[in-house]
């Protein structure tokens, strides 16, 4: 018993902290709750050439945040240059919150947004959209904390209203 307790202890790396998802909508959310399979997409919210668009959408007598990061790159990609970060507690995404442990996340799983262009959320939104994605600011990545804060989003290269 105590070796199941150190495993699953040592796989805490991620725990969900809001519960957006309401019961009178649970058949339109999407499930994405394989932790496994969570991306860590580590973006500077100082970064040139990011947008931060805040909202809080009506839904019935429930108020859900609507949060846009528009990311544009510079060429040489000038058709395919615009990515979207979107986080929505509404259906069908339901994104939550989240604590990451950083020492026990897997480097494979952790994106340096500035290290990528355009082209690679072009190649891998798809794969992305299964999986839990969870965006952290670069800034608290970077703090001497081990735990930090992250919101479930989803990665999108269409356009976005």
């Amino acid at each position: 018993m105590p070796f199941i307790a150190l495993i699953i202890t040592g796989q805490a790396q991620t725990i969900q902290i809001t519960d957006n998802k309401k019961p009178e909508y649970e058949k339109n959310y999407v499930s994405k709750e394989s932790l496994s399979d969570t991306t860590y997409i580590l973006l500077d919210f100082k970064r040139a050439l990011l947008d931060v668009r805040k909202e809080v959408k009506d839904l019935g007598e429930y108020k859900m945040d609507y949060i846009v990061y528009t990311l544009r790159y510079s060429l040489p990609t000038p058709s395919n240059n615009w990515v979207y970060f979107f986080h929505m507690a509404s259906p069908p995404f339901g994104h939550e919150e989240y604590c990451v442990k950083k020492s026990s996340v897997p480097k494979g799983k952790i994106v340096l947004e500035s290290n990528k262009s355009s082209l690679f959320w072009y190649q891998n939104y798809l794969s992305m959209m299964e999986s839990v994605v969870i965006l952290i600011d670069l800034k608290d990545w970077d703090s001497g904390c081990d735990w930090v804060k992250g919101i479930g989003i989803t990665v999108n290269t269409n356009t976005i209203e």
